[in-house]
């Protein structure tokens, strides 16, 4: 009996959804305290942080140092607060709550990034192709929910959702209005090693105007650590600081969480430190070859490169999610093929489990898949945009 392809073609949108459901059953299952997580588990203990930095700024102290950031809640187990003044308004904002209920403030508002993040996927697929389909739309749900990275941060109330959200927002703005753009880039800057590639974008493109109201926003958000403790002073607290990151297990370069070229060249003995001079390089030729590029793809090359020679952990590869789209645009309308497979097979560790990740080795296989599939994006886009200046 012949396989009727239309007949199967027909439970596409279907099969996705349930696909999506289950994706949203799973992260709540594990991104909630109770059968998915170990009893031994501290949930939410990076917004911890966040919450214990507002009351130490409240309370006329130093959040950058580890004793008073303890102190102030109680609790021993924190790490090193390593965010730039720049965080006070959103740290002081969750002091409102009380401890647990600024937890689930935290947990719903990176609820929204989530669905913000979605949203931006599908209008880039609709910018380009007129209208977006619910096969797109569920697949880019599934698929951004489903990331492994997107799960740890609501495990852990950790911030980059929140910081890619607004870079990419930032990013889709950008001509629609400066302003706006501005002050979205100014709000992501408490996540640096996120938001500087964007930043370096705009420098070199000469976007001036974004440029200087995200300066002016980064200082406003800073003016309470400002008058309290002084300009010099709010920010050598927070350098000497990151002078304490190697005392961080987590952040160490030898950590399975910590990602990148740089951690990944330390896991095999060798060293190197100017990995991150490698990312103005980079983008300075992405700039320079820019015609070459079809344009409004260069944000997710940009967080590849953030991902790949800047310091970031794994639960910043949610930056990976603004590929998404493009990797749907630039594949959906060609035959199923090598292209097709290579993209998978870079796409799956991202979703598998960290724990089993580390179990398998696979945390090394991710920082060169993060290269591949910037390579691939790469690939297409330029061949993409061949195409479509061969048809003006």
């Amino acid at each position: 009996m012949p396989l009727n392809l239309d007949k199967l073609k027909s439970f596409k949108v279907p099969l996705l959804l349930i696909l999506l459901i289950i994706s949203i059953a799973g992260t709540l299952f594990f991104t909630v305290p109770g059968p998915g997580r170990s009893e031994h588990e501290i949930p939410y203990k990076d917004g911890t942080v966040f919450y214990a930095a507002g009351k130490t700024w409240l309370q006329g102290g130093n959040p950058y140092n580890l004793t008073e950031l303890r102190n102030t809640i109680g609790r021993p187990y924190l790490n090193y607060f390593l965010y730039p003044p720049s965080a006070s308004l959103f740290c002081i904002f969750l002091t409102l709550f009380d401890l647990a209920t600024a937890q689930w403030v935290l947990y719903m508002i990176n609820w929204l990034m989530v669905l913000a993040i979605i949203m931006m996927n599908i209008y880039t697929i609709k910018k380009q192709e007129g209208s977006v389909g619910w096969d797109a739309t569920f697949l880019m749900s599934t698929a951004i929910i489903s990331l492994t990275a997107t799960r740890t941060i609501l495990w852990l109330g950790q911030s980059s959702l929140v910081a890619i959200g607004f870079l990419m927002a930032a990013w889709l703005l950008r001509y629609r209005s400066w302003a706006l753009s501005g002050i979205l880039l100014g709000m992501a800057s408490f996540k640096p090693q996120l938001s500087l590639a964007l930043t370096l974008w705009f420098l070199i493109n000469r976007n001036w105007k974004i440029l200087a109201i995200a300066i002016v926003t980064f200082f406003l958000l800073s003016l309470y650590p400002i008058f309290t403790n002084g300009l010099w002073e709010s920010f050598r607290e927070w350098y000497a600081a990151l002078a304490n990151a190697d005392a961080v297990v987590t952040s160490k370069m030898s950590s399975p969480g910590v990602v990148g070229i740089e951690s990944f060249l330390y896991k095999f003995g060798i060293l190197f430190p100017k990995a991150k001079i490698l990312t103005a390089i980079f983008i300075g030729t992405l700039w320079v070859f820019r015609k070459h590029i079809y344009e409004d793809s260069i944000f997710a090359l940009l967080m590849v490169v953030s991902l790949t020679f800047l310091f970031t952990h794994a639960y910043d590869y949610v930056c990976l999610a603004p590929g998404f789209a493009w990797l749907w645009l630039l594949l959906r309308n060609k035959k199923f093929g090598l292209t097709h497979v290579v993209t998978l097979l870079l796409l799956t560790p991202f979703f598998i489990p960290n724990r089993m990740v580390q179990l398998t080795g696979l945390n090394l296989c991710r920082s060169a898949c993060v290269l591949g599939i910037g390579v691939l994006l790469l690939f297409l886009s330029a061949r993409y945009q061949s195409v479509r200046l061969a048809l003006q």
